[in-house]
């Protein structure tokens, strides 16, 4: 019966090659010791040879609990933990505090509703006119589709060129994409439209969430994949 302890102190010490020399007059030997062909395996050059050797020890003894274990974690590898994605790709960023964030958001809003209500009076109401009048309900769509694109375009303005709105330069605040690549058109109308909309009409439980979020993330900002940061 072989020693293999020189081989287990070679495996060990992660000495394939050494390990591969003394494993080698013993399988021209003793090829019916399935101990040797499951070293063999660990001492093997590629995933198809310590396959070949596994089996081999299987073969040999089927009750060999090491090589069919070792043989079941070759073909159930176990899944690889992903790299952490919760910080952004440049460590410089710092995301923004909750309150300057609402800050910013309270100073856009009052800048769009000074311009809404500025576009408003320059809006034709005609007199007498009653909820259910055609006129009415075609103005009442128009000026919906104006506080639209007077978002959109509020945001388009600003944000596409700097990452800030007014609200928040005034708190030095930025919109960046998570992976750190330049914002596009895309992601504004995704984040400042699309979000804004779904965050909304959940009675504002969008905007509730970036408290839980451990990237401090809203609706709108998981959508477009944007983190707000301090500049």
């Amino acid at each position: 019966m072989n020693d293999f302890t020189p081989i287990y102190e070679a495996l060990q010490r992660n000495d394939l090659e050494s390990a591969r020399e003394l494993l080698r007059p013993i399988l021209q030997t003793q090829p019916d010791s399935a101990e040797a062909w499951y070293l063999a395996a660990q001492a093997a050059k590629n995933a198809s040879q310590q396959r070949h050797f596994l089996e081999k020890a299987i073969e040999l003894d089927p009750l060999h609990a090491k090589a069919a274990n070792a043989l079941h974690a070759l073909d159930h590898p176990k899944p690889r933990t992903p790299a952490p994605s919760a910080a952004p790709r440049n460590s410089r960023f710092r995301l923004a505090p909750l309150n300057r964030r609402a800050t910013a958001f309270v100073i856009d809003q009052a800048a769009l509703s000074m311009i809404s209500f500025i576009l408003l009076l320059w809006l034709p109401l005609p007199e007498n006119a009653q909820p259910t009048d055609s006129t009415t309900q075609s103005l009442a769509a128009i000026w919906l589709l104006t506080i639209s694109l007077l978002h959109i375009t509020y945001h388009m303005i600003f944000v596409l060129r700097t990452g800030q709105t007014p609200g928040k330069q005034f708190s030095k605040l930025k919109i960046v994409r998570r992976d750190g690549n330049p914002l596009t058109a895309w992601d504004i109308f995704l984040r400042c439209y699309v979000g804004y909309l779904f965050s909304t009409f959940a009675f504002g439980m969008g905007f509730v969430w970036a408290t839980n979020n451990p990237l401090q993330q809203a609706w709108h900002d998981l959508v477009a994949d944007t983190l707000v940061v301090e500049v």
